[in-house]
């Protein structure tokens, strides 16, 4: 069940699901988030709110003066109460890596220079015999990714 508290000397409304509502004395409005490339946000009296934060500040006790909101289930648009919780910054970074949020690995990469097409033809290449290092010089990568590649040390997704 949704629950709406109002904030910011009567003028904004918070719910529980992650919405904001500005009042005006002829009507209301709900606010429509912008997204920054990470988080979703909120102007209210001038000030860009993050909408996750302004959720937890509202509903979420935090005794132990938590500097950071971590979304539970990974989705930064999920902004409802359930899904928010406070935390550390240490332990925000754990679980991201712990549910894969910040992969590194293959495309997720900013420095890789392989696909996942390119990593399947490979595969295949050297299953037909062509020598890894003649592979390596063709695109442009070291002897020992193509052997990682081969191994199953990088690239494991790709079949």
């Amino acid at each position: 069940m949704e629950r709406w508290v109002i904030i910011e000397n009567g003028k904004y409304k918070v719910s529980s699901l992650g919405r904001v509502v500005s009042i005006r004395k002829s009507r209301s409005m709900i606010l429509r988030p912008s997204f920054d490339g990470r988080y979703y946000r909120v102007n209210i009296s001038g000030r860009d709110i993050k909408v996750h934060r302004l959720v937890a500040t509202t509903f979420i006790p935090n005794p132990g003066n938590n500097l950071q909101v971590n979304h539970i289930n990974g989705d930064k648009g999920d902004n409802r109460v359930d899904n928010l919780e406070w935390c550390n910054a240490s332990y925000n970074q754990r679980h991201a890596h712990s549910i894969g949020l910040n992969r590194k690995d293959g495309i997720h990469n900013p420095r890789s220079k392989l696909t996942e097409s390119m990593v399947s033809t490979i595969k295949r290449e050297v299953s037909l015999g062509i020598k890894q290092v003649v592979l390596a010089r063709q695109y442009g990568i070291s002897n020992s990714t193509i052997n990682a590649i081969i191994k199953g040390r990088k690239w494991k997704n790709v079949k």
